[in-house]
């Protein structure tokens, strides 16, 4: 019988690191396994679609540009007029995706399972903003960009969306979330890039 393991797309990129020279690190990058991933696209305008979508996620899609909006399982993050990724706890993507689809069956809407396509990385530590900024045109100060907002962006020269994350109007970390065939260009970058601000990676 084969053995049908997981395994991030960042293996081997990101494995577990202690903090360098400086003795303390200046930035902490923590990948977040498995978690799933649907695409859904739909009438934002359509008020029976937002309350479909929402009697299943628990939470409203947002419609306002360039927001999120989440409970304890789900988060969903506005990525244009029509479409919404949603992000799931690992393994809740399959019962997820099912009951979007019936629960959409009589509107003009779809909802794919993109799991396989993703994986995410949180960026924290006292240097985060510093090292996102060496590959990010994006104003990252609070008073542009905080928690509960989100962006499509470049990081270096991979394509990603930026969350930042945190309970004030201050991000306390980012999520950064990249298709998996940048993860491997990706996790080099940031490893290459943090270096000089003492690094710790979370595996």
């Amino acid at each position: 019988m084969s053995d049908l393991r997981q395994e991030s797309p960042l293996v081997g990129v990101l494995s577990s690191t202690a903090v360098g020279d400086t003795g303390s690190p200046g930035v902490i990058l923590t990948e977040r396994l498995f978690l799933g991933y649907l695409n859904l696209r739909g009438d934002a305008d359509d008020a029976t679609f937002l309350t479909a979508v929402e009697g299943v996620l628990g939470v409203d899609l947002p419609v306002d540009p360039n927001t999120i909006a989440e409970s304890d399982d789900v988060t969903a993050c506005w990525m244009g007029p029509d479409e919404w990724l949603i992000i799931l706890h690992p393994g809740e993507q399959t019962r997820c995706v099912a009951n979007l689809r019936q629960a959409l069956k009589k509107h003009h809407a779809s909802a794919v399972d993109t799991t396989g396509g993703y994986t995410l990385v949180n960026v924290a530590g006292a240097r985060r903003r510093e090292l996102l900024a060496k590959g990010c045109t994006l104003d990252l100060h609070p008073r542009s960009f905080s928690p509960g907002q989100c962006a499509q962006t470049n990081l270096g020269k991979a394509g990603v969306l930026l969350i930042p994350r945190g309970d004030s109007s201050d991000a306390e970390s980012f999520d950064v979330i990249v298709r998996r065939s940048f993860a491997d260009y990706l996790g080099i970058w940031l490893r290459h890039s943090a270096d000089e601000y003492g690094l710790q990676v979370i595996a």
